[in-house]
């Protein structure tokens, strides 16, 4: 099953995020353990009252140390706001973004119902 790692993050990380494509972890809130939990996506957690949640979903091109490089994203049909804390980064299911993946960093909108 693959994973997405959603990081809360705030609106001072956008142009990093959106424009540079590179999302950083702080080291104190844990290692990402992508490759162990199968972790091929990450979805900013926008943490903005005006803008809060998960708008869309990132291919993660490669990871070095605390910097992640991101790659295609994937807008989502509807905010997704299921986070269980925000001040630690966590993993869900991809299919629970609406998504199935069709080749590495290509993703495809699905109704699970």
């Amino acid at each position: 099953m693959i994973n997405i790692i959603v990081v809360p993050e705030t609106s001072d990380f956008i142009k990093s995020t959106i424009y540079s494509l590179e999302v950083y972890i702080n080291k104190t809130l844990g290692v990402p353990q992508i490759k162990k939990r199968n972790v091929k996506y990450l979805a900013p957690f926008w943490l903005d009252k005006n803008k809060r949640g998960v708008d869309r979903v990132f291919y993660i091109k490669s990871m070095k140390n605390n910097k992640i490089c991101l790659g295609n994203s994937f807008v989502l049909d509807n905010n997704w706001d299921k986070i269980s804390q925000t001040r630690k980064f966590e993993y869900a299911h991809l299919e629970s973004f609406g998504f199935i993946e069709i080749k590495d960093g290509i993703l495809m909108k699905y109704n699970f119902k």
